[in-house]
């Protein structure tokens, strides 16, 4: 666990989003994602639809981050 992260996203305060979220935009070479459209909880950003994620993340070619996150909510392990 870095950063004492919960294993399962639906845990995480809006910090522990915003520090994934920041790691995901280096990883991802993700642009046009701003940190001030992530004021969620992890459970927040579990229940979030495919359309509400395009909202905040314009430009996910091949849909790798979303499917990321599919993977995040599925797997639990960050």
């Amino acid at each position: 666990q870095r950063l004492k992260i919960p294993d399962d996203p639906k845990y995480w305060t809006v910090q522990h989003v915003k520090h994934w979220l920041k790691w995901a935009v280096r990883q991802f070479n993700l642009v046009s994602v701003r940190l001030t459209d992530w004021e969620i909880t992890g459970a927040e950003l579990c229940n979030m639809t495919l359309e509400e994620f395009q909202s905040k993340v314009p430009l996910d070619p091949g849909e790798v981050f979303w499917t990321h996150l599919e993977l995040l909510r599925q797997c639990k392990i960050v």
